[in-house]
């Protein structure tokens, strides 16, 4: 094989021992660029197999470039959104990456993940803190983007976490709106048979002449209901289907360590 091109093979591979070697064998760029490409070492590893996430690791420790861009305006981080590699992604802005980087000044990641309707990234580039009102040059953002190429689903999330001012507000909605059914639970406006939901949800006064007995005899009428204190801190295990969990990362995605491998001082 052309040794020019060697390392790369190796990290596309994910053969740490071959990188090392070729380190060894006199003065090495870790940023070396590929001949052809303009890859580094960083984007070879991250665009190959789910993203080779110990020899990204071993990169970076050694002082490779996250912002890098080759030849296309890409970053690493780019091309692991573009290949849908989350926990490629994951390691590289838990290292430093900017989440909003643009491909030759143009698209972010997440313009692009919109343009492509790649639903499950975009909600990992907002868990993540990207850019909502990032616009291209042509003043489009990512929900107009994702409008334009037909990408509906990717379109309707987009918009939704706008309405809802933010991936915050799109994530507390449904605890919200169960709130809001308590509240009205309360007042007697609503309720619900559930045998599990029943204490979360207390029956209101009964619109009957006694209606002006204190609130809480109708609660000890119906065997009691939680106070709404407890209430709020059990809806804030509550998960939905809007929730993105750190901790639920995807097969083959690997936690930092603490004191990440390097070569300096061998």
């Amino acid at each position: 094989m052309d040794t020019t091109i060697a390392p790369f093979a190796a990290a596309r591979r994910g053969d740490i021992e071959a990188i090392q070697e070729w380190f060894s064998t006199g003065s090495r760029d870790i940023n070396e660029r590929h001949p052809r490409n303009s890859w580094t070492l960083l984007m070879e590893a991250t665009g190959s197999h789910e993203g080779q996430i110990e020899t990204m690791r071993f990169l970076v420790a050694n002082g490779a470039n996250l912002e890098a861009e080759s030849l296309s305006g890409w970053t690493a981080l780019f091309i692991a959104t573009c290949n849908k590699y989350v926990n490629a992604a994951m390691f590289l802005l838990d290292h430093g990456a900017q989440v909003d980087a643009r491909a030759k000044g143009v698209l972010t990641p997440l313009m692009f993940s919109a343009l492509s309707g790649r639903d499950d990234v975009i909600r990992f580039l907002l868990y993540r803190g990207a850019d909502l009102d990032a616009r291209d040059e042509d003043g489009s953002n990512a929900e107009e983007l994702a409008r334009q190429e037909d990408s509906y689903d990717a379109a309707i999330l987009l918009a939704d976490v706008r309405r809802a001012g933010g991936w915050r507000g799109y994530v507390r909605y449904p605890r919200f709106r169960l709130l809001m059914l308590r509240i009205l639970a309360e007042q007697g406006r609503a309720e619900t048979k559930d045998d599990l939901l029943v204490r979360l949800f207390p029956a209101g006064p009964p619109a009957t002449e006694d209606v002006k007995r204190p609130r809480e005899a109708y609660r000890a009428q119906k065997g009691g209901s939680l106070p709404r204190g407890i209430f709020m801190h059990i809806l804030g295990y509550w998960r939905s289907d809007r929730d993105y969990d750190p901790a639920l990362r995807p097969p083959g995605a690997v936690a930092a360590p603490s004191e990440p491998e390097t070569t300096k001082g061998e």
